[in-house]
């Protein structure tokens, strides 16, 4: 049985707490990594001597692991039982560069319809699959010792419940910098993810998640919600909460998708800062979004997304909302839908293309409001010179139709449509109007 949040992050907080002033102590209750043979020397390969104290702290009933000041060459480190690894200042786990100190990638008895980045969590540094009261905490850090994407990732957690990550940084990931499958009651606070080549933080299949006060650097998504087949059946993704967060991506900063087989429901963005991040040989429509992005094209509902307090600078596109028909997983290509999306207070400036509201022609995305939100856009484009193709089978991308008949929004086929206090500025010398709508039933402007 799950304990309460407020409960669990309680215990957690007090445990770093406890080991904050004696990080190097091997009193009893914390199990320092050197007294079990762990050099920190940056050659040494610690794997196994770090391996011993996580094993020895759970047998133990749950002791804290303590990883002092040095640089810690590792291979993929189980997480166990109620164990804490607590990384202290100056302390940094770093990827060994020899992949077969790695647990492979998992062969799964199903198919997933999905890369392995998406299914996979055993190819980590720090791993764990079906472990309950994991706590990874600390001033310290983990290398992802790469230089291009493809590698292992640094936290891979599965079927995992009562996890607590806070304060670490993460830099130079080569895959998901964090990566959560499955996973329940997780809080993930004031982590700094830098030059992941990579996603950021991506919950997939998880519910009651709570990620605040994170810096996220990624040339992937930032934080990406997912309910893909990962684990071999749809189990949705619910109860999740994502504030206070500052995102460089160089896709979307925010976002829910593609990977959707499962319902996604109950989300809440609010109170972020999100920026662009131009990767120099990159083309434009590599950014699927560039702000906030909500799509389902393998079937999932989506519903009940609040968006609150969110600033934006220089996104490829503030808005991008897409119902498709891609139907990974499904016999039968069919939309799921959309609805219920609360987006207010509202700003971003630099905008390169304009916001999409997408839906297909007899499946409509459905309640989406709009309430004060100012949009000021730099950069020209032309009108199209035809219809807007409608694609349904196609990977959701902002840039996927060509141009777009609107300068700043564009919405198609919605039903239910409020735009309050919006405030829309095209770039100096573009003709197209500000806003253009195609088949939007009880549009209500004001």
């Amino acid at each position: 049985m799950l304990v309460s949040r407020r409960a669990f992050l309680a215990a957690s907080a007090g445990a770093v707490a406890a080991v904050a002033g004696a990080c190097e102590s091997s009193a009893s209750g914390r199990i320092n990594v050197r007294h079990e043979g762990a050099r920190g020397d940056g050659v040494t390969k610690d794997t196994a001597a770090i391996q011993r104290a996580v094993d020895k702290a759970s047998r133990q009933g749950g002791n804290i692991v303590v990883v002092p000041k040095g640089r810690y060459l590792c291979g993929t480190i189980r997480l166990r039982r109620s164990v804490h690894l607590f990384l202290a200042k100056g302390a940094l786990l770093v990827a060994s560069p020899d992949m077969r100190d790695f647990e492979p990638i998992e062969r799964l008895p199903y198919p997933t319809y999905a890369d392995a980045e998406t299914s996979d969590a055993h190819f980590a540094l720090l791993a764990a699959d079906g472990v309950s009261g994991i706590k990874i905490s600390g001033l310290g850090g983990i290398d992802g010792n790469r230089v291009e994407r493809g590698g292992p990732k640094p936290i891979g957690l599965k079927r995992c419940v009562n996890i607590a990550i806070a304060d670490i940084t993460i830099t130079d990931s080569p895959n998901y910098a964090i990566s959560l499958i499955g996973c329940d009651n997780v809080d993930v606070a004031r982590v700094r993810i830098v030059n992941s080549f990579a996603d950021g933080i991506d919950p997939d299949s998880c519910q009651s998640v709570t990620i605040h006060d994170c810096y996220v650097d990624a040339i992937g998504d930032g934080i990406c919600l997912k309910a893909s087949l990962a684990l071999g059946a749809p189990r949705p993704t619910k109860r999740v909460s994502v504030t206070g967060c500052t995102v460089f991506s160089s896709a979307s900063a925010l976002k829910i998708g593609p990977e959707t087989s499962s319902n996604v429901s109950d989300v809440t963005f609010a109170n972020c800062r999100l920026y662009g991040r131009r990767v120099p040989d990159a083309e434009l429509p590599d950014a699927e979004g560039g702000g906030l992005s909500i799509e389902s094209v393998d079937g999932s509902r989506i519903d009940n997304v609040m968006v609150d307090g969110i600033h934006m600078v220089n996104v490829a596109a503030p808005l991008f909302v897409r119902l498709g028909a891609r139907g990974r997983g499904q016999q039968v290509p069919s939309p799921g839908g959309i609805r219920n999306i609360a987006i207010a207070n509202v700003t971003a400036r630099g905008a390169e293309r304009p916001s999409a509201i997408a839906g297909l022609p007899g499946h409509y995305i459905t309640d989406v409001r709009l309430n004060n939100m100012i949009v000021l856009s730099d950069t020209p484009g032309p009108a199209p010179t035809g219809p807007v193709p409608e694609l349904p089978a196609a990977d959701p991308q902002n840039a996927m139709w060509g141009p777009l008949p609107a300068s700043v929004l564009w919405a198609r086929h919605v039903d239910g449509l409020s735009l309050q206090r919006v405030d829309l500025h095209p770039a100096p010398g573009d003709a197209r109007p500000a806003i253009v709508t195609d088949n939007v039933l009880k549009l209500v402007q004001a």
